[in-house]
């Protein structure tokens, strides 16, 4: 009976034994199940919005480039007043966000515009090689195969791997790069301090002066970051896909541009609380048509327009005065 009842306790045990397994390798398939799961619900939504960003970069090219340069600029400015600058939720400057925000249409143009200046030099100083001169470039490869030393062969091969475009052209990359930072920097930086000065009403000589000052800082400064990221772009990044690269790129640098120029030395950037300064509430109207205009120049695109002239108010036969905003 002794003997019974031990093998009975032991037969117990053993099933409990595998029932705690087995409830353990259940949970665990289970959580790894939910995990991969996750994964690819999570991968397959980022596909499903890049996909739809794509498309949008095709539609409505520079609407979608302009949106995005104004959206990480904005967002590098709150970032780096709230965790660099270290302000309170109160002490928040929404009209530097406001700046930096319309900088990033700007931004996005003129980077725009500047690609397909660059684009025309490049193509002139390397000329893309036509159908029959690679057709050519290939037969010499054939011939050479059976002709020619193993190091001519590897020559005459990456010859025609880099006209198919299976190659990287350095020589080419090096001029692009040269050109965006030698030409394009600088005009940066003249309009980014131009567009400060607007923004901020300050006078020509103060905004001249401040350029004087803070130019060749910005500059070098510059190349240190984008000479890197530039060699990146041109070296590997698709050309329709260069203006959104430059820009995510950019929001890192912009937390820099907001931590070195953000604040310009004698100037406030918004009015004391409670205080009514009839000079503040018209800098913030122009500020606001500063940023109207800009955002109605690029949204344009998307609605088909092909003038960025603003409508004419007498044009609707409304002569009478517009009625203050509420």
């Amino acid at each position: 009976a002794a003997a019974t009842a031990t093998t009975a306790a032991s037969a117990s045990t053993s099933v409990a034994v595998d029932v705690t397994v087995a409830a353990t390798a259940k949970a665990a398939v289970s959580t790894g199940a939910a995990a991969f799961f996750k994964k690819v619900i999570s991968l397959s939504l980022a596909k499903e919005m890049w996909s739809t960003y794509s498309g949008s970069l095709l539609l409505y090219p520079l609407a979608t480039k302009s949106a995005t340069g104004s959206l990480l600029y904005g967002l590098s400015d709150g970032i780096t007043q709230g965790a660099i600058e270290d302000r309170a939720s109160e002490d928040i400057d929404n009209g530097r966000i406001k700046r930096f925000a319309i900088w990033g249409i700007i931004d996005a143009f003129m980077t725009t515009q500047w690609y397909k200046i660059l684009d025309g030099w490049t193509n002139a100083l390397f000329p893309e090689p036509g159908p029959a001169a690679v057709a050519e470039l290939a037969e010499s490869a054939r011939l050479a195969a059976t002709q020619l030393a193993p190091d001519v062969l590897d020559a005459q091969l990456a010859a025609v791997s880099a006209a198919e475009g299976g190659g990287i052209d350095w020589l080419k990359v090096a001029f692009e790069v040269t050109a965006d930072q030698v030409v394009y920097c600088p005009v940066w930086f003249l309009a980014f301090f131009t567009f400060g000065g607007i923004y901020e009403r300050r006078p020509f000589a103060d905004t001249l002066e401040y350029m004087k000052k803070e130019m060749v800082p910005g500059v070098t400064t510059s190349w240190l970051v984008w000479v890197p990221v530039m060699t990146v772009s041109f070296g590997f990044v698709s050309p329709e896909l260069r203006v959104p690269f430059y820009l995510g790129m950019s929001f890192g640098y912009a937390i820099l541009i907001s931590t070195m120029f953000g604040e310009v030395p004698g100037v406030e950037n918004a009015p004391e609380k409670g205080h009514d300064d009839t000079g503040a509430a018209l800098k913030v109207a122009e500020q606001d048509a500063i940023g109207t205009f800009a955002l109605g120049a690029v949204t344009l695109e998307a609605t088909g327009g092909s003038s960025t002239e603003l409508p004419d108010r007498h044009s609707t036969g409304a002569d009478e005065k517009p009625k203050p905003k509420v």
